[in-house]
């Protein structure tokens, strides 16, 4: 989860899509290399580009956002410049078509900095213009970053390295995509 000066009073809680625009760049902050990921949202028909998912680099993976990819975001109706986005809820609006396939648990990351896991999938040349032959991509996606370690592991228990999920992509971008445990 990342964040811009909370904590959100939660009588002005509101939630919305948080989208990345400008992914992956490399900043310094207090002395030490990120990568930040540019977001923009929309709140009561205000586009809104004022964002950034920082991602620390202290974990074994380093997470790539892609541009497009979509967030769940809590945000404070009084100033919506606080605001929360929960990098453990990616997801496609209803209007977006995707396309479903299997993926493989390469990795999974303790909860450190970014707890999450990384990912195979395969995307056949049939299922999408995006890629010139059969291509296995791989994805980091965050999870349980909102949960205790305990808690990650009472909502995933069986969650292993080699055990294999439902993956949801993009066609016009395979590497948006999201695994479901």
């Amino acid at each position: 989860m990342v964040s811009c000066q909370i904590p959100i009073s939660k009588s002005l809680r509101a939630y919305t899509v948080a989208t990345v625009t400008e992914p992956n760049t490399w900043k310094t902050r207090e002395r030490y290399p990120q990568s930040v990921s540019e977001i923009d949202f929309t709140i009561d028909g205000v586009h809104r580009r004022f964002g950034e998912m920082k991602i620390d680099i202290g974990s074994p993976i380093i997470p790539k956002l892609c541009k497009g990819e979509k967030f769940v975001m809590v945000y404070d109706t009084s100033k919506p410049s606080k605001y929360l986005v929960y990098e453990d809820k990616p997801m496609f609006l209803p209007n977006e078509p995707y396309v479903e396939t299997i993926g493989t648990v390469l990795h999974i990351s303790p909860l450190v900095w970014n707890g999450g896991i990384e990912f195979s999938y395969l995307v056949k040349k049939e299922k999408t213009n995006a890629v010139a032959k059969d291509t296995v991509f791989t994805k980091f996606q965050e999870i349980g970053t909102t949960l205790g370690e305990k808690s990650r592991r009472r909502q995933y228990p069986h969650l292993k390295k080699g055990n294999k999920y439902v993956v949801k992509y993009l066609p016009s971008n395979p590497q948006r995509a999201v695994i479901y445990l």
